[in-house]
Parts: C-alpha cells; structure tokens; sequence
C-alpha cells in the first residue's frame, strides 16, 4: 500500500519540499490505437507518462526511447516532443497533465543532462499511485485534492530522486513572475461554463490584455485559447475512454 506525505517529503529534494505548488489539469488511464500520436507537439504543461502494456516511440528533444512497461516519462512544460506506437500496435498507458511551480523545469533540463525516462522499482506501486490520481481528480473535495497533490508529489518525487541520482538538482525559480497557474486551474474545473476573458481578468486583478501577455508567456498561448484546447481535450479523454455517444459527450 502507498505511504502518504511523511515518505514523499523525505524523497524530494530538501530546497523544495516547503514551496512547491501543483496544478493537476487532466489526465488518465488511455489504450492507445493508431490514431495516437503527433509531431513536433510543444507542451504547454508539464506531462508523466506511464506505459503498463505494449510499446510506444518517443522522441523529446531531440533524444529517442521506447516506452515500455516500468518507464516513467516526465516531459517538461515547452518541451518539442513526437510521439507514436511501435510497429506493435499496442500501448496502455496511465497519463496526466500538471504544471509545477515555482520550480523552472524547463531551465533545469536546458541546463542539465536532466532524463526524461527513469526505471521504477516497484511498478505495482506506481501503477496505483496513478489510479489514485485518477481516482481523486474525479472528486471535488477538498480531501480528494490533497490526495489528489500527495499522489503526483509522490510520482515526481521518484523522478526527482532517480534524477538527483544522475546529479541533476531542481531549484525553486524565486524571482519568477507569480504564476498564474489558478487561472488555469480555473479554466480546468469550469470548462463547461462559458467562461469570458473579462471573468478571468477579475480573477486574476489584472487588465485583460495584460493578463492575455503575462498567460501567454507561462503558458505558450492565450487564456481562451488554452480553454478551448482543454475542452478539446477533454473531449478526446472522454471518446477514448468512455462509451458515452458523441452527442452526449458534447453535452
């Protein structure tokens, strides 16, 4: 059975364990077909993949892997990434979506020889940790959110502990602009809503355009564009995970 956060704060690194902050935006558990796959994708969020069944091609940043059971992929935020299956076929994967801050992800793999891939140990264990993410993202509770934070601190802090291994150090980013990570967790929890930029700019105490600069700067794109690549999202979540009819799913 998973410990809880007294071993997830003992594994992540001692500079971060009092000042990181997630944002959980979608994720899940996806047998993938042939319509999987893209190129020359750029993230606009950090990403874990964990492939429990088959095999997929991989390629961030210039390097190449094979996904296969027990590796655990962290694709950071604005990294260029392709990916598709093998001449296999077959891949079954657990998967989310989050952003981590104030932590400079992308800098820290700019800067270091950082791996996108680690071995886990103990898949049995991991594989649940990502049930419970999934398990927990699906309740709006407060106590299934902290779960929710305690599950993915304890996912990355087995990346950052086999990363630490191979010299690699996170720091936290102190002169970072303040992350508008809420707004996109906003977005995230409301995207059935008609949402407006005028509602987002009130959210977030800023001037509309100088909300549309500052989130396009964290996040590669504008506020309402990013809400509507959630929904679609969603929407492709929903059709590849579910039985729901089209039409019900747009509902």
């Amino acid at each position: 059975k998973l410990t809880g956060g007294d071993e997830m704060n003992a594994k992540i690194p001692n500079e971060l364990s009092g000042n990181l902050g997630i944002t959980y935006y979608i994720g899940g558990f996806t047998s993938c077909g042939s319509w999987w796959g893209s190129e020359d994708a750029v993230c606009r969020y950090s990403k874990l993949y964990f492939p429990i069944d088959g095999e997929m091609e991989i390629e961030i940043d210039g390097k190449a892997y094979i996904g296969k059971p027990g590796d655990l992929y962290l694709i950071p935020e604005g990294g260029k990434h392709s990916f598709r299956l093998t001449k296999k076929q077959k891949l079954k994967k657990y998967w989310f979506h989050f952003s981590l801050f104030p932590v400079d992800l992308k800098g820290a793999f700019e800067r270091f020889e950082a791996p996108f891939c680690v071995k886990v140990e103990d898949v049995e264990k991991i594989t649940q940790c990502f049930k419970d993410v999934e398990k927990f993202a699906e309740d709006r509770s407060f106590a299934s959110k902290a779960m929710l934070h305690s599950r993915i601190f304890e996912l990355l802090s087995v990346y950052f502990e086999q990363a630490e291994k191979k010299g690699v150090t996170f720091r936290v980013n102190e002169d970072a602009m303040p992350s508008l990570s809420f707004v996109a967790q906003y977005m995230n929890d409301n995207m059935q809503k008609n949402i407006t930029l005028e509602e987002l700019a009130i959210l977030a105490n800023l001037h509309p355009n100088y909300l549309i600069r500052s989130f396009k700067n964290q996040f590669g794109e504008t506020p309402l564009k990013y809400l509507n690549n959630l929904r679609l999202e969603k929407i492709v979540s929903l059709l590849c995970g579910t039985d729901l009819p089209f039409r019900g799913i747009m509902k």
